[in-house]
């Protein structure tokens, strides 16, 4: 009498599986010795859905209490199998965590398995394992062992059976961790593409690998291949993880801030941007320092030789530590930005999916915030953390001139006063210009979808003209706000290119001629060099203030629309009325009672009013109307799709299936819209067809 297993280990416990099939083992001897599961798509699909729901809190989990769970399953599974998961292994170098499958081939043993799984769930994977057929039965006993242990569900699960690793291989080969022999061999997830190890030292200090893959381009057509995997720190799952705990504690508040919760996310790597900004900034005033230095040696032949190396040696070094300080600043905070960018678009797709009325924000600001705002604000990052630097920057060169020309250097504080008051004054005129383009762009980008989506019934009665006309109206209004933001900003410009000129000419003046001093070359080269360095501060002065008061209006919108009422998850609710005075059915699975709803959430300007309605388990309901009397809205209204303003809603279902009276299908045959993914059943698919009377068309 041999060992059955009828169940499968998924997601932390013992399931029936939905093929009935047994695959016997057989012993030496050709005797029965057990059977197992011959599992089809369906289990399959179950154990990885599993490993892939489980994967992202097991790759969260300190490494230590992996290495806790693992050691309570060896302690068990050394006196049952007499085998142990090992904890270290070289074969998954160069693997990126993820939900894995691990398929036994012939003849492998359950020790094997466990020299591949031990060390990749040590290492943050989550595993499904499929063995061969001399394996079977220990796989089952090594999952009993797991199951009596605290490994959190679904990092470990084990399926059995032919059918189920031919569907693997098929369906899903970039998770197979396959295993040859007694050699084992990984498929990366990634198809081969290049992992780009950004926390290397020789790629953080001189980013070798971008050379090598400039190089491999230089006169050769790149493909996908060549261009590495996303390294983890900019995926979007990993910056949510960051930036939500933050968001939900200010949400919390009376008064939540959106720029709050992104600078505690972000304010770490970014404050290293910025600190390498500030040390460029002081290492970039070694020249005009050493510069009159040097002019006083070259006049002076008497010094000794070494001196004019020493003071050429320090110009020379700081020059090169500032430049790599500055570029490694920009490179941080252009990083600083992609996860910025990442962050914006993960929050409005986010709220679309929980957004309260699909009335209160339009398909255009939803598609500007993604595509211009979140932009926008990748894209400043950079000059707009250099700009915070300027303002001491500034401060510096005027100590340094007070130094070479005395109380003169007042004049260069009058004029960079005079400018910033200036810039502040034409940076409100950017915010005011900024937010009208960003309304008329969202006016115009609502029309064009219109347009796009209802092109057939426009065709067919053609409108073309109107609605083209309408859109052009709509661009012209926009375009009449981007004509002035542009005139601003040639002035902005302007006085900005020019203001370094301005004071270099009044400083000469004002000290040579109006003050009778004698201006020497050393005098007159460390002003020409001190002006010299902080003509970019000066022009990055304004454009961070003009920046900010941008960035004031892009944040501003983003915190709007996230900030909109939201879908009630509440199944049931009870606004204004008291429970007690409804006579409530308990078999009923919906329940609506003197229920008033509004689109727009306003008392006096009701969608539905005094509903009534009650559906039983078991029941079939059908509501009967004419065109765009609200049948589609009561469904809405069911599903807490439409803010009740008061009355009882109570939607008892575990589940709740909506299929909208819009039709569709995805880019495959028929009969894979059909299944839908579904195992194929030839009696129910002909009833099916039958049903929709698809028989006609298909003869």
């Amino acid at each position: 009498m041999g060992e059955d297993y009828t169940q499968i280990y998924v997601d932390g416990q013992w399931i029936l599986p939905n093929s009935e099939l047994l695959y016997t083992i057989r012993g030496a001897a050709d005797e029965v010795v057990g059977s197992v599961p011959d599992c089809n798509e369906t289990d399959v699909k179950s154990a990885i859905d599993a490993s892939e729901k489980a994967f992202n809190s097991w790759f969260l989990t300190k490494k230590n209490d992996r290495l806790r769970y693992l050691t309570e399953i060896n302690d068990a599974a050394t006196n049952l199998l007499e085998a142990k998961f090992p904890y270290k292994s070289s074969r998954l170098k160069g693997l990126k965590p993820s939900a894995i499958t691990i398929i036994g081939t012939p003849n492998q043993s359950i020790e094997e398995i466990m020299e591949l799984a031990g060390p990749a769930m040590v290492k943050g994977f989550t595993i499904t394992i499929n063995p061969s057929n001399v394996a079977y039965l220990d796989a089952f006993k090594l999952a009993k062992i797991v199951n009596q242990s605290k490994l959190p569900p679904g990092v470990f699960n084990v399926i059995s059976g032919a059918l189920a690793r031919d569907f693997i291989d098929f369906k899903y080969p970039t998770l197979s961790y396959v295993a040859k022999s007694k050699r084992a061999k990984a498929v990366d997830p990634n198809k081969g593409r290049p992992i780009l190890n950004v926390k290397a030292f020789h790629n953080r200090i001189a980013y070798t690998e971008a050379a090598a893959f400039i190089k491999k381009g230089h006169g050769n057509p790149l493909s996908p291949s060549d261009v590495w995997e996303t390294p983890e720190e900019f995926t979007s799952d990993y910056v949510w993880k960051m930036f939500e705990p933050h968001w939900q504690l200010e949400k919390s508040k009376p008064k939540p801030s959106l720029l709050k919760a992104v600078l505690r996310t972000l304010g770490p790597r970014w404050s290293f941007a910025i600190m390498f900004q500030a040390i460029f900034a002081v290492l970039s005033f070694a020249n005009p320092i050493v510069l009159p230095y040097l002019i006083e040696y070259i006049q002076d032949p008497s010094q000794p030789l070494y001196i004019g190396f020493v003071y050429v040696a320090i110009i020379v070094v700081c020059g090169y530590i500032g430049s790599f300080m500055y570029y490694k600043g920009l490179y941080m905070s252009a990083t600083v930005g992609l996860q910025l960018r990442i962050l914006c678009i993960q929050l409005v797709y986010r709220k679309i999916l929980v957004l309260g009325s699909t009335r209160s924000a339009n398909s255009g600001q939803i598609v500007n915030l993604v595509a211009n705002d979140a932009q926008f604000m990748a894209d400043t990052i950079m000059p707009f953390t250099s700009g915070l630097v300027a303002p001491f920057q500034v401060a510096i060169a005027i100590g340094l001139l007070a130094i070479h020309i005395g109380p003169y250097c007042l004049i260069a504080l009058a004029v960079v006063v005079v400018m910033f008051s200036v810039s502040f004054k034409l940076g409100q005129r950017f915010k005011g210009y900024r937010f009208a383009i960003q309304k008329f762009a969202d006016q115009r980008l609502k029309l064009t979808n219109e347009l796009i989506q209802g092109i057939r019934i426009v065709k067919f009665y053609a409108w073309e003209t109107p609605f083209l006309n309408n859109i052009l109206k709509a661009r012209v209004v926009e375009l009449n706000q981007v004509r002035k933001l542009g005139i601003l900003r040639a002035v902005l410009i302007l006085i900005n290119s020019n203001t370094n000129t301005f004071i270099v000419a009044l400083i000469f003046v004002f000290y040579a001629i109006v003050g009778k001093n004698q201006l020497t070359p050393p005098i007159a080269f460390a002003v020409l060099a001190l002006m010299n360095v902080i003509k970019q501060p000066f022009f990055l002065l304004s454009f961070t203030v003009t920046l900010f008061q941008q960035y004031n209006v892009t944040i501003g919108r983003i915190m709007d629309f996230v900030m909109k009422p939201e879908v009630n998850s509440n199944r049931s609710l009870a606004k204004e009325v008291e429970i007690s005075t409804f006579n409530l059915n308990p078999n009923n699975v919906v329940t609506i009672q003197q229920a008033d709803f509004s689109w727009s959430n306003d008392p006096e300007s009701l969608t539905l009013a005094r509903v009534i309605l009650e559906a039983g388990k078991g029941t079939l309901t059908c509501v009967v109307g004419a065109v765009g009397s609200g049948k589609s809205t009561l469904a809405l209204a069911i599903l807490g799709e439409v803010p009740m303003i008061r009355g009882y809603r109570d939607l008892k279902a575990s589940a709740v299936s909506y299929v909208a009276q819009e039709a569709w299908i995805f880019n495959a045959t028929l009969k894979e819209n059909i299944l839908y993914g579904l195992p194929y059943d030839s009696e129910k698919y002909h009833q099916v067809l039958h049903a929709a009377a698809l028989g006609p068309d298909l003869q």
